[in-house]
């Protein structure tokens, strides 16, 4: 009976103990969600050390640890823990889209791209394509950019922000077709924003009627843009001078999570 007992105790114990594990996992992703980042880390940190996390849920744990630290612009432990996410399960998608970002805040950008390719060949989406596009455009590879945005188009052809960067990377790599640039934006909305920026690629519209528009509204996230796109159509253009100011002032503007934002700064560190 003794002996009956105390495996009837262990068993509570080890329950009780499994419990806790689980549920500092589930009180990391609700800390997470509501953008308490150390209380996330450190419920991420105790769900892992519990040992009793399954198989499935730890590459998770690690990769929703690495968001955060990623937030709060810890970039080296972001990318350790989406390497760590990785070395649990080789073909995690959203890890390798992750380590790339984590690589762009380390300005590791060849590795970043090298993240991409792997997330490329597991699933070919539209947002992988665009994704390494920004990085090997940052990179000054606009042919390899021109081909992934390219790519990214045949999936989602009506989406006009792929145009946009396609437009720029050929005007940097010195093969932008008016003509043809004309057909891949033809059944795009030209009623709406951004519009305005695919015009003035194309030779229809001037910088200063791009930001009349976007301004036109208080609209932040408008303005940001335009400083941006029209910052690249400067540099396209050789005019290094005229892009800078906007630059500094997207970094200025641009709301969190804009893609600009991340440009705007890489761009920046050209000029030091």
């Amino acid at each position: 009976m003794g002996r009956v007992l105390s495996a009837f105790f262990l068993l509570l114990v080890v329950s009780a103990a499994q419990a806790a594990g689980y549920d500092d996992f589930s009180r990391g992703i609700s800390a997470s969600n509501q953008r308490a980042d150390d209380e996330a880390i450190s419920l991420f940190s105790s769900a892992l050390s519990a040992g009793d996390l399954s198989a499935s849920l730890q590459p998770v744990a690690y990769l929703d640890r690495g968001r955060v630290y990623l937030r709060k612009k810890e970039c080296d432990r972001a990318l350790a823990d989406f390497s760590a996410a990785l070395n649990l399960k080789a073909d995690y998608q959203e890890a390798l889209e992750w380590r790339a970002k984590a690589n762009v805040c380390l300005g590791n950008l060849r590795a970043a791209a090298e993240n991409l390719g792997a997330e490329i060949k597991i699933n070919p989406t539209s947002p992988a394509y665009y994704a390494r596009a920004r990085v090997r455009y940052f990179s000054q590879e606009f042919a390899g950019a021109t081909n992934d945005l390219e790519e990214a188009l045949k999936l989602q052809p009506d989406y006009p922000y792929f145009a946009i960067w396609l437009g720029l990377a050929q005007l940097r790599a010195g093969t932008f077709d008016a003509s043809h640039f004309s057909h891949v934006i033809s059944d795009m909305d030209y009623r709406d924003w951004p519009y305005p920026i695919l015009s003035l690629l194309q030779g229809d519209r001037t910088p200063e009627s791009v930001m009349r528009e976007a301004t036109r509204e208080d609209d932040k996230g408008r303005t940001c843009e335009a400083d941006f796109y029209l910052a690249e159509w400067y540099l396209a253009s050789q005019t290094s001078e005229a892009a800078k100011p906007l630059l500094q002032n997207a970094t200025t503007i641009c709301p969190s999570g804009y893609i600009e934002l991340d440009g705007a700064r890489i761009e920046l560190a050209q000029f030091h």
